[in-house]
């Protein structure tokens, strides 16, 4: 090693220790936000699921055996494939990777009362 580059390392390397761990502490903390959003998210929509379900329970039992109603099904749907619908989303989709990393499975009836419209670009 040359004298030169020996000077430099002496008076660099005390900085770039601190610039390391400030470097650590930065990347630490954007993933425990990263982390604590995504666990909102899925927490939000297990509430509005569980709400809605206790919606749903609540009108069936409030009507003593109200007859079924048809739902028209439109040219094309399938009623026994499973659609996916993120928790704010305003469509449903046959493909899980359309709406997003938040999507969940969800039932027809649920996309219905939802007012959920066909995705244009996997429901064709």
């Amino acid at each position: 090693m040359s004298p030169d580059f020996r000077k430099k390392i002496e008076k660099y390397a005390p900085r770039l220790g601190v610039i390391a761990i400030a470097l650590f502490m930065v990347i630490s903390s954007v993933i425990v936000t990263v982390q604590k959003r995504e666990e909102y998210r899925r927490s939000t929509f297990d509430v509005y699921l569980a709400e809605a379900s206790k919606e749903q329970t609540a009108q069936q039992s409030g009507t003593q055996e109200a007859p079924i109603e048809e739902r028209s099904v439109t040219e094309g749907e399938d009623i026994h494939s499973p659609i996916y619908a993120a928790p704010s989303g305003k469509r449903y989709h046959y493909d899980a990777r359309c709406p997003g990393k938040n999507s969940r499975e969800i039932t027809w009836d649920e996309a219905e009362q939802r007012g959920l419209t066909p995705c244009k670009k996997c429901v064709t």
